[in-house]
């Protein structure tokens, strides 16, 4: 009996010390904010910056393009010249913004409800 409670004290010092371990190492990566094409201006060539907003009473947000921002259309990486050919089509898009907030440099822009351009394989 002494050495089940002795076991079961160990194991739950164990999972204490570890769960608090956890909880040490987060650390925000990056951030988000969901907005939609039509109330984004997006920059003719991939260099430059864009504002967003958090809400519609919050005051814009300049985010930096860098040469390693990403461009997704749902799943798949495109071109920067084919993201903005679709974010600028008629129909509005929903368009995730996700930046470093330190840095205020945006990692990746995600065009959500829209598919790529299919590409042509070569023969």
């Amino acid at each position: 009996m002494m050495r089940t409670r002795l076991l079961l004290f160990a194991f739950g010092l164990v999972v204490a010390l570890t769960t608090s371990q956890a909880h040490a190492a987060l650390r925000v990566v990056e951030q988000a904010v969901e907005t939609s094409t039509l109330s984004v201006s997006l920059p003719d060539r991939k260099a430059g910056s864009i504002a967003v907003k958090r809400c519609a009473s919050c005051t814009p947000l300049l985010l930096q393009l860098t040469p390693s921002t990403r461009f997704l259309v749902g799943r798949s990486q495109v071109p920067y010249a084919e993201f903005i050919a679709l974010a600028r089509g008629a129909a509005d898009r929903n368009l995730g913004v996700f930046y470093n907030g330190k840095e205020r440099t945006i990692t990746r822009l995600v065009m959500f409800g829209a598919e790529p351009v299919p590409r042509r394989r070569p023969r």
